[in-house]
């Protein structure tokens, strides 16, 4: 199945958002090739490559009166990510402008779901850091 054109615009809006907020911490990103289970790919300054499954989202949901930040973090043909398709993972909420970044290893389905007051700025900025934190242990 394609995705439809907003679809679409909203996944590539989240990986351009999702590099530019990434270039701050690594010497370089790259776009990953159509086929890739991930997205980007990021090089720090010590020259290791790590790479990123970017998923966006343009709106809360709501589940039980409960707004949520959503994201599908499945394949294109509904399957779960496997080990070692992406290192990490970058949760766009573009609205917010604000990215939740997530171990790959801590994608067990596939919707990932965080309450609306749940992300902003200062959530952003520490879920970088635990990222960079794990991804250099």
């Amino acid at each position: 199945m394609q995705p439809n054109s907003t679809t679409g615009c909203v996944g590539l809006s989240g990986e351009f958002f999702a590099a530019a907020v990434l270039q701050r911490k690594f010497k370089a990103i790259a776009f990953a090739t159509s086929n890739s289970p991930f997205d980007l790919i990021c090089q720090s300054y010590s020259g290791q490559f790590f790479t990123c499954q970017v998923k966006a989202t343009a709106s809360t949901s709501t589940v039980k009166n409960n707004k949520y930040w959503q994201w599908s973090t499945s394949r294109s043909n509904h399957a779960l990510y496997k080990d070692g398709d992406a290192d990490f993972f970058a949760l766009v909420a573009l609205p917010l402008r604000a990215i939740l970044f997530v171990k790959a290893a801590d994608i067990k389905s596939r919707c990932y779901r965080l309450p609306e007051k749940n992300l902003d700025l200062e959530i952003e900025a520490q879920s970088l850091t635990r990222i960079l934190e794990s991804l250099h242990e």
